[in-house]
Parts: structure tokens; C-alpha cells; sequence
């Protein structure tokens, strides 16, 4: 799903442009803080759901509208992204005065049973170390038709900010060593979490399902700008509702009045100082190119009121599977291009290459050349995956065709592999070498040679 990051494709990903992010112009009243995000949905002004899935008879979308109240208690304020099965809203829990995340299904869902089995699991257990690192989620409800039938399910979720994607575009050059660590110990609690106690594979790690927390204002903010723009503002409304005019009711306008007035004040708590080393000759590298916008998302990455959690947990798969083409294309790790059994360390592949994603900005195993009637090519990510670390140990898959000459033969350094791209950005050896070994296990051909969860949190890297 787009921006929220619950129900995320697992498609090939045809990536844009880095999104611009508009600067909000909020309402003197309700000012925004340092800690404050705005436009957290701004992606949504670029891409949302078609209009026509909702209207196909009993599998369609559900046309909610700004000042809905669903199941009696959800006041929705704006919508907040959309997935293949589902559309997620911005909502105000009129019974504990909260906001919270929507996700209500299309009528034919058929994998919410099984989601919502893993979420109350996730629920129950959600004290133990790493639950906070997981989105979690409050309630479920069903919206009926007429004779008690079910019209459609949903989930009401704790509200995130923006997804990690939408954060590495708003850095315009990629994130520094401290953040890419915060970001990796959270990831990494997280998937302890989901692995050892909830007993599970999330299966689809990738920077659409890692959500950056947002302070509680950051919401009011949000609805102060549905109110600033008259409540029809692009990508807020059903995709279906979008052209059509709407005037809220005097009832609605008075309930967003409402919401506004029981704003917090902003965290008094400053951000971070952060700095990079001076540059070094008369070449820019993409560290040094936009650096305020950098070190303005950096700052906000490393104040202790961001979590990083992972989302999208509904999807998760059973250890010990034989799942080919399981998750999203460009972050399978190499075991599924060849049907082997799943571990928890497919997992770490795919946090492993998210997080050099965070640092060079591209899709490390994007293929470059890819037959257009063969949207998911296995040996050409294989190709991409060699270009990256070089060539897999012979021993691991025999029956590869392999270039001859002593070359082929040579062991592969493939930390010293990841050094030199990172080095290329504008980073310095001895900033990047400790963390550049440890991406080098995550991103280990042999799925048992791969580091663990646990191994991974248990180095000194994540000391502090």
C-alpha cells in the first residue's frame, strides 16, 4: 500500500522520482514544532488507487468519505494510502480520542483471517523486546449491509508517519552512519519479534513496509491541512469521489474544530545536532549535494522520539517453506531464485540491502535489462546480484554456469565490494568499514553462512 505501507504490493516496483514534498503552510493557530512532520501523505498527490475498483459489484472498494463516521466510532479524516485489497484511512477514535490507521478491505479479501490471526497474536505479545518495533494493531470491525451481512472487513491500526521510501526522498542524498545503524537495530528488534516469538518470516522486508513514527501533533497538523484545503485537497478523497464536489455538513466542520482543539503543544525536546567531515577535493559527491535538506532529515531520524517499525506483518510466511517468488522481486534473496527452503535470514537479505538503499539512494538488485514480457526474471536479478557482490561460491550452486580463468576462482570480498560503492558517495573508510562487514553477512549467497537476527543485534556495532 502506498505511503502507510500496510498491504504493500509484492510486484515489480517501477520506481519514480523522488517525490517533492510541498511545504505545508499550517494555520498560525496550530504551529509546528521541531520534532513535527507535515504532508505525510504527500505520495498520494502523485499515485493512488483507480477509481474503477470501486465499483466492480461485491469486490470493490469501500467509498469512505472525509467525516465518516465507520463503525460507529472512527471519525475519518483523510485518506492514507491504498494496496491491491485494501485502502487505508486516517481516522479519529471517537471512543478513546486517539488517531489511528484504517485499513478496510475490498468485499472479496481472502487473506484477512489469516491477518488478523498474526496482528492479535502480535497484540498479545507486544510487550516483549521488539513488539514497539512492530506496527501494531488496536481493533477490528466489520461494516454490514442490510440482514447482518458483512460488506466489508477492517483493521484499526496504530497511526506511523511517512514509510521509509517517502524519508529517503525527502533526504534527496541518502542517510549518515548513525541513522543507517538506528535504522538497522530497529528493523533488527523487530524482526526478533516477529521470528522468535510471534514464529514467523515477515518475508517481504523492503523500504515500503518500514514506517518512520510521527509525534501525536504531527496528526493534528495533518488535520489542520484537510481543513486548509477545504477538504478536497488531491489524494484525500476516494479515488472515486475525487471529482465530485463535497461540502462537509455543519456537524462534520464542528468535529474537525473538535479534533483541533485538543492538539498537544510541541515537543519541547531539540533535535540533534548533527555535521559531516569537511569534503575533500574539488568534486561533489551525492553526500555533499543537497547536505541542509540531508541533515535536516537526519536530525529527525536520530531524535529519540523516531521509531523505525515494520509493517505489513499480515503477509508473513512459516519457516521451512518451499515458497518460490515470495516477496517483492528486487529483495528476494538468491535461495529463492532456486526453490530452497525458507529461513529468518531471508529476512536479513532483504533489511541488508534496504539499508545500503538508504545510504546510495538505488535499488542495489534492480536489473538493468530485463525481457519486457518477463516481468520477473530470476537470472537476470542473479546477474544484478553478481554485479553487486560478485560471483556466489561454487559450492553453493554447482549446476551455475561460471566464467573460466583464475578470476572465477578468486574469493570474493564482498564487504570491500560494498566499501567501494558507499566510498563513491562521499563517505570516508573508516566511517563505513564496520558497518559495510556487517551489510557483507546480511548479504551472504549461503542463507546459512548468513548473519542471524540475533547474531546481528548481539555485535558491538549496536552497542550503544
Amino acid at each position: 500500500m502506498m505511503q502507510s505501507g500496510f498491504g504493500a504490493s509484492t510486484q515489480v516496483r517501477k520506481r519514480k522520482a523522488p517525490a517533492s514534498i510541498p511545504t505545508q503552510t499550517v494555520d498560525t493557530h496550530l504551529e509546528k514544532g521541531p520534532a513535527d512532520c507535515v504532508d505525510l501523505f504527500c505520495a498520494l498527490q502523485d499515485e493512488e488507487e483507480h477509481a474503477d475498483e470501486y465499483g466492480a459489484p461485491n469486490q470493490g472498494h469501500m467509498a469512505v468519505e472525509i467525516g465518516q463516521t465507520v463503525a460507529k466510532r472512527y471519525f475519518v479524516v483523510r485518506k492514507a494510502g491504498f494496496g491491491h485489497s485494501a485502502v487505508a484511512w486516517l481516522a479519529f477514535d471517537k471512543k478513546v480520542r486517539k488517531f489511528c490507521v484504517l485499513k478496510i478491505f475490498k468485499q472479496d479479501a481472502s487473506s484477512i483471517a489469516t491477518e488478523i490471526q498474526v496482528l492479535k497474536e502480535a497484540k498479545r505479545l507486544k510487550q516483549r523486546p521488539g513488539g514497539d518495533k512492530v506496527v501494531q494493531m488496536f481493533e477490528t470491525f466489520n461494516i454490514y449491509k442490510s440482514h447482518k451481512r458483512i460488506l466489508h472487513h477492517g483493521i484499526a491500526f496504530e497511526p506511523c508517519g511517512f514509510t521509509l521510501l517517502s524519508v529517503m526522498n525527502q533526504s534527496k542524498s541518502g542517510f549518515e552512519i548513525p541513522a543507517v545503524r538506528k535504522l538497522l537495530q530497529h528493523c533488527l528488534e523487530g524482526l526478533r519479534f516477529i521470528q522468535e516469538d510471534l514464529g514467523y518470516i515477515h518475508g517481504d522486508i523492503k523500504p515500503e513496509n518500514i514506517l518512520v513514527s510521527a509525534t501525536d501533533r504531527s496528526f493534528f497538523l495533518e488535520t489542520q491541512s484537510v481543513v486548509d484545503a477545504k477538504y478536497n485537497g488531491h489524494g484525500m478523497r476516494a479515488a472515486v469521489n475525487q471529482n465530485l464536489p463535497f461540502v462537509p455538513s455543519k456537524t462534520t466542520a464542528t468535529f474537525f474544530k473538535t479534533i483541533l482543539s485538543a492538539a498537544p503543544a510541541p515537543s519541547e525536546e531539540d533535535l540533534p545536532e548533527m555535521s559531516v567531515p569537511r569534503k575533500q577535493g574539488r568534486m561533489v559527491p551525492p553526500r555533499y549535494t543537497d547536505l541542509e535538506k540531508r541533515l535536516e532529515v537526519n536530525r529527525l531520524l536520530m531524535w529519540s522520539g523516531t521509531i523505525f517499525k515494520i509493517c505489513d506483518i499480515g503477509n508473513v510466511m512459516k519457516p521451512g517453506v518451499y515458497q518460490v517468488n515470495a516477496g517483492t522481486y528486487d529483495y528476494r534473496p538468491p535461495e529463492n531464485l532456486f526453490s530452497e527452503e525458507l529461513s529468518g535470514t531471508f529476512d536479513v537479505w532483504g533489511l541488508g540491502a534496504t539499508a545500503l538503499e538508504t545510504i546510495l539512494l538505488e535499488q542495489i538488485f534492480q536489473p538493468h535489462h530485463v525481457p519486457e514480457n518477463v516481468p520477473e526474471c530470476p537470472s537476470a536479478l542473479l546477474r544484478q546480484m553478481v554485479n553487486v557482490l560478485g560471483l556466489p561460491p561454487a559450492h553453493l550452486w554447482p549446476n551455475l554456469v561460471r566464467p573460466e580463468g583464475r578470476s572465477a576462482a578468486k574469493p570474493v570480498d564482498v564487504a570491500e565490494r560494498i566499501m567501494t560503492r558507499v566510498r563513491r558517495h562521499g563517505f570516508r573508510r573508516n566511517e563505513v568499514l564496520e558497518l559495510c562487514q556487517i551489510i557483507a553477512r546480511m548479504l551472504s549467497y549461503d542463507k546459512d553462512a548468513r548473519i542471524s537476527v540475533s547474531d546481528a543485534l548481539a555485535l558491538p556495532f549496536f552497542g550503544n
